[in-house]
């Protein structure tokens, strides 16, 4: 045994051994600084190992089954109440907040010596079990009266008038979908963090990149496909060919026993031989919520989301008056962003590695401030009022999302204690997350002030309209710009991570003010998403409603 640049290698070549028993190939490192963990990395390339790439294919076209049924279902064909919709959108969000709880229980309490996959085979069965029970619901009537062999609908007949009253029992178990969506997606990512730790520093990153690009590859195909299924008569659409959503449940529930084969078969990871101590990992923890350099990633996820959230009230009537976007419109938008953020994390994956993280993520955040001024100005002056056109910024920001993503998840992998990567990375996801809110409240409280939020100024169009509409978009730019610096709390790169981590000193006192304000901000989540449930709260202006009167 050879031991070069403080790295030992012990490999075994893939092929037949003497026993005439296929050998898997052995890579160890140890004691070298250019790995973070020393069990060595994983051959993905190979068919065993190749299953946490399969089950991203299949998270992806899930999660994307779920999101795409909320408009043409309970909106088109439901005829869900505004208030009831978003109620339906607010409780499917609540559940991404909780994500560090799902990474707690995860890192502290192994299943039969196993961190990861039992929740990750627990998540997939509450998914499918969710999905079937939605499937074998007792179907609605459409609301608006349809002929489907003549491929017509009549908004002016009303066919249902209760369809909307089948719509909580459709969301509850959604919502119950989502939160076995939320537990599959934080194990499986803590387990990728895991194996992104295990690569070599030249190379740290590229699973996490291809993870994620298959995961994308899920959900445009999926996206595709609810594309054609939700686009007949019965959905308001324009096609005659139109599958019932309920169906389509059963269909998918069909992927979630294929995941959890999966993921019992080829979904790759190290068994415990010892048992977990909670006690030392809590400290451990404790260590990490103490880090100044953990406060700083914190922070500037938070900051960065909380930018890319803003967004003028007037935003959704520009896109249905003025720009007039079609829902089939909508459906191929969602498919080019999937398309694109694949592209971001592939291009990542493949160029941009090693590129300083600050000058990615700054470049590509004013860029999305740019295109986003240009699309909709120019719509809201008349300059081009066109449904592609509009979608252009949107369109554009799937390579950033991608990127975005992939630069916070090498971070945490630097900067989490082995053990921990559940947590860790389930915190920073709940910070994400936690960024949403704060964005839309900044934002409905940036446009209050101009009247946007009512249909009148888009129906009269005037110079002085324009004005108000274009001022409201102008200050979300201003919010923006104010709130891009905060991309300088970013470690530059991998090397930068070490060092600012051998340097820091822990403050018992900057943990507990973390946790507070972390704690107030998840009370602040939770009470947004539950005034916009309340039919008599979800008016105020702060909530984006038009006033209470």
């Amino acid at each position: 045994m050879t031991q070069a640049a403080g790295r030992i290698s012990l490999q075994m070549t893939l092929g037949e051994g003497a026993d005439g028993k296929e050998e898997e190939t052995i890579d160890t490192q140890l004691q070298s600084p250019d790995y973070l963990d020393d069990r060595g990395a994983i051959d993905y390339c190979h068919v065993t190992k190749f299953g946490l790439f399969y089950h991203y294919v299949m998270q992806g076209a899930q999660r994307a089954f779920i999101n795409a049924s909320l408009y043409p279902f309970f909106k088109r064909y439901l005829n869900t109440p505004g208030h009831s919709f978003k109620s339906i959108g607010a409780l499917w969000s609540a559940f991404w907040v909780l994500k560090f709880v799902f990474g707690l229980v995860s890192d502290l309490f192994p299943v039969w010596g196993r961190r990861r996959r039992p929740y990750m085979a627990l998540g997939w069965c509450l998914l499918g079990i969710s999905i079937l029970l939605t499937g074998l619901l007792p179907y609605p009537q459409p609301y608006y009266h349809v002929d489907v062999e003549n491929c017509t609908f009549s908004t002016s007949e009303v066919n249902n008038p209760s369809a909307a009253d089948s719509a909580f029992l459709f969301a509850l178990l959604l919502g119950l979908a989502k939160f076995g969506v939320s537990l599959v997606d934080v194990t499986a990512d803590a387990l990728m963090v895991e194996y992104t730790r295990r690569e070599p520093k030249i190379s740290r990153g590229k699973a996490n990149a291809f993870a994620h690009f298959f995961d994308r590859v899920g959900r445009f195909g999926c996206t595709f496909v609810v594309l054609f299924l939700f686009n007949g008569p019965s959905y308001r659409g324009g096609f005659c060919f139109e599958v019932q959503f309920n169906h389509a449940c059963l269909v998918f529930s069909a992927i979630s026993l294929v995941a959890i084969f999966n993921t019992a078969l080829f979904v790759v990871e190290d068994k415990q031989e010892t048992s977990t101590d909670r006690v030392k990992l809590l400290k451990q923890l404790w260590q990490e919520l103490q880090s100044p350099v953990y406060h700083r990633v914190a922070t500037m996820v938070f900051l960065l989301v909380t930018m890319l959230n803003l967004q003028s009230s007037a935003a959704v009537n520009v896109k249905s008056h003025f720009a007039d976007v079609q829902p089939l419109v909508q459906s191929a938008n969602t498919m080019l962003v999937t398309a694109l953020s694949a592209l971001g994390i592939w291009l990542v994956k493949d160029y941009f590695l090693h590129t300083d993280w600050r000058v990615m993520l700054a470049s590509t955040s004013l860029f999305i401030v740019i295109v986003q001024a240009v699309v909709e100005l120019f719509t809201v002056y008349d300059v081009v009022r066109n449904q592609f056109f509009y979608f252009t910024d949107e369109v554009l920001m799937g390579i950033p999302e991608g990127l975005f993503l992939i630069v916070i998840m090498n971070i945490v992998a630097e900067i989490c204690h082995s053990g921990l990567e559940g947590i860790m990375f389930g915190l920073t996801m709940s910070v994400w997350t936690l960024g949403g809110p704060v964005g839309t409240v900044l934002s409905n409280l940036a446009s209050a002030g101009f009247g946007v939020v009512g249909d009148e100024r888009f129906d009269r169009d005037s110079t002085e309209d324009r004005h108000a509409i274009a001022g409201s978009f102008v200050v979300v730019y201003a919010l923006q710009l104010l709130l891009l610096p905060c991309i300088l709390l970013a470690p530059r790169q991998k090397e930068e991570v070490r060092d600012m981590k051998a340097k820091e000193v822990h403050s018992p006192v900057r943990g507990v003010i973390f946790i507070s304000v972390f704690l107030l901000l998840l009370a602040f989540s939770l009470v947004m998403n539950l005034l916009t449930i309340i039919e008599s709260t979800n008016c105020y202006l702060v909530l984006g409603g038009g006033g209470c009167s």
